[in-house]
């Protein structure tokens, strides 16, 4: 049984609110009970709401703050990689991307600088067959080992194609020298 009532206290003019309960015990035979004042325990419920809700404004701050630092971090290191993807759609594949943490974000650093070291590799291979061609040089092949999947098809394809122009260029060659002799 709980309720509430009103009381009054010899030392204290003002009335109070007070609540108690009891409950019984049959097999012992007794009926215990306890009361305390409304505005002491409430009070204490005030105190404990005002702690739970001061302890969750802090973690939120700090939360905020964090979160803040951290998206500013991430944001950055995008801002970087999106620059230069940019960079290389744009057809400049020079320049690296500083790496300045061990995270997932140096990792996609380093794979997006070996996609750059790749392409430029691919570059620097059919610019030297390009001017080996154009120095008359018909022998000149790209190294086609150095690189792996549709890079290294790309650069046997160029051979390939190469080929199929010098072997006509040769043989147009050779039988204009025996026309020439």
């Amino acid at each position: 049984l709980i309720d509430e009532y009103v009381w009054k206290n010899a030392e204290n003019p003002m009335d109070r609110r007070k609540m108690a309960a009891m409950t019984y015990l049959p097999e012992m035979g007794w009926m215990i009970g306890g009361s305390i004042y409304l505005d002491e325990y409430t009070g204490s419920l005030r105190h404990i709401a005002v702690i739970s809700i001061s302890v969750s404004a802090i973690a939120i701050l700090c939360g905020s703050v964090i979160v803040t630092i951290f998206s500013s971090t991430i944001g950055n290191h995008f801002g970087r990689i999106a620059n230069a993807l940019r960079q290389i759609a744009a057809g400049q594949i020079t320049g690296s991307l500083q790496l300045s943490h061990n995270n997932e974000f140096v990792i996609m650093t380093q794979a997006l600088q070996d996609v750059q070291e790749t392409l430029q590799h691919v570059i620097k291979e059919i610019n030297s067959l390009c001017a080996a061609i154009r120095e008359g040089t018909f022998t000149a092949r790209g190294d086609a080992d150095a690189l792996r999947g549709a890079w290294k098809t790309l650069i046997i394809g160029i051979n390939e194609l190469i080929e199929a122009f010098v072997q006509p260029i040769t043989a147009s060659t050779a039988a204009l020298e025996r026309v020439a002799q």
